[in-house]
């Protein structure tokens, strides 16, 4: 999920294993129902004039949020935010660089993958991923792009992450883009001194559950950029390699096939 203020950007993804997340779904579910909530929509929260908790006095929809968060801690591992400074994204990367790993927001994704990995490879777990992000943003295509190419290179700049599945979906069908919805709405709320009641159910003292925040400073960018050109120059290389490897077997063969 995704929360975009003047120049900062946030996109927000909830980690878990398969098991957990598909009993996250079907209890998350049965709390919306029971609430008679469509969906879990983080910026109408506090909206008690429209919008999907219109009906819900203070005390209901704080009990809702109560269920949800803990429902959170129980069944995801972690939930991660990235956060970019688009003029320093558009700064310090190349026209080359964007037309390979996408505008800031697809750029955020792929940073999420490698971030996804090292907390696997941490905790010992298989570095293997089904991915799902929310549909209707302008870049959401792109970003799919992307992932589909890290599927099939095996590799996000050059850190190793299998990705199983790749799909796209909305709010309304997914507890999961609920609850990273729910995480980067928390995330701006505590970054623009606003409202800390998402922020403070997302966050629970003495939970394995923590949630984490990366920002992708200038420092930052120039490491991650720096190494992925490295590696897509390594690529080409070993690209053209290969090409004059398979000329030159070619040639071979074309010269013993000749009479003599």
């Amino acid at each position: 999920m995704t929360r975009v203020a003047d120049d900062t950007l946030l996109v927000s993804m909830q980690l878990g294993i398969t098991e957990q997340a598909k009993k996250l779904k079907r209890k998350w579910k049965a709390s919306l129902r029971a609430a008679e909530v469509d969906y879990f929509h983080a910026k109408e929260f506090n909206n008690f004039s429209y919008g999907v908790f219109t009906g819900l006095n203070r005390n209901e929809r704080d009990a809702l949020l109560r269920d949800l968060s803990k429902l959170t801690c129980q069944h995801f591992s972690i939930g991660i935010t990235a956060k970019i400074t688009k003029s320093i994204y558009e700064q310090k990367t190349t026209q080359l660089f964007r037309s390979k790993w996408g505008a800031a927001y697809t750029f955020a994704i792929q940073m999420l993958v490698v971030s996804a990995y090292l907390y696997a490879e941490h905790f010992k777990l298989r570095p293997e991923f089904n991915v799902l992000i929310e549909d209707g943003h302008k870049h959401a295509a792109q970003a799919i792009q992307t992932l589909h190419d890290t599927k099939e290179a095996g590799m996000a700049f050059a850190v190793p992450s299998k990705i199983l599945t790749i799909g796209v979906g909305s709010k309304l069908d997914h507890p999961i883009l609920q609850a990273a919805d729910m995480l980067a709405y928390s995330e701006w709320q505590k970054m623009s001194a606003g409202d800390l009641t998402i922020y403070n159910a997302f966050h629970p003292q003495n939970s394995i559950y923590q949630p984490e925040v990366v920002d992708f400073d200038l420092n930052l960018v120039d490491i991650v950029t720096s190494g992925a050109e490295r590696w897509m120059a390594e690529r080409k290389a070993f690209g053209q390699r290969k090409a004059k490897v398979r000329a030159s077997s070619a040639g071979n063969a074309s010269t013993e096939r000749k009479p003599s």
